[in-house]
């Protein structure tokens, strides 16, 4: 499978080990992993400008927390962590929220993520307008990327609303801030 931003090659380790080399770039963020990391760095500073203290292990990528660890069988490897994105999407939100709706504010803790009686697909509140649709979208966009980095708890409520995109309502984007 051929993705534009993605690119794979065999490599071999000097330990004789056999990988896949991965070069994964989006817009401005670039991700290589590789024994020999700092040689295609080399080679991608002789035709981009590229930013010095950016250059090392990462530490981040598409907002989410990289790091190194170690398994419980001693085995070294890379993980990643929803923390910052998910800290940062939600001042984002609560400044989102006061900015649209002046008072009011995200709530600090829910015991659950619906109502127990919500229903989205039976919510005849009042259809959002243009920019009330803009901001439904940008919220469900900023929900799916939590959960690809690792937010699976909110999966099922965040499906549940999504089919509601093309014509949200004000229920629907109240409990998209309640997630």
């Amino acid at each position: 499978m051929l993705v534009p931003d993605v690119w794979r090659r065999r490599a071999v380790k000097p330990s004789g080990e056999e990988y896949y080399e991965l070069l994964f770039v989006f817009v401005d963020d670039i991700l290589i992993i590789s024994h020999k990391a700092v040689k295609h760095i080399d080679a991608l500073k002789q035709v981009y400008t590229l930013k010095p203290e950016s250059i090392g292990p990462p530490t981040m990528y598409l907002g989410a927390d990289v790091l190194k660890m170690q398994t419980a069988s001693g085995e070294v490897c890379w993980g990643m962590l929803s923390n910052t994105y998910v800290k940062s999407a939600v001042g984002i939100v609560r400044n989102l929220l006061r900015h649209d709706e002046e008072g009011k504010d995200l709530k600090t803790t829910a015991k659950q993520l619906f109502r127990t009686s919500y229903k989205p697909e039976t919510d005849v509140s009042q259809e959002l307008n243009g920019d009330g649709i803009s901001r439904y979208l940008q919220l469900i966009g900023m929900l799916r990327w939590a959960i690809e980095l690792g937010r699976i708890d909110i999966i099922l409520e965040v499906a549940m609303m999504a089919p509601y995109s093309a014509s949200p309502r004000v229920g629907h984007i109240e409990a998209l801030y309640n997630i």
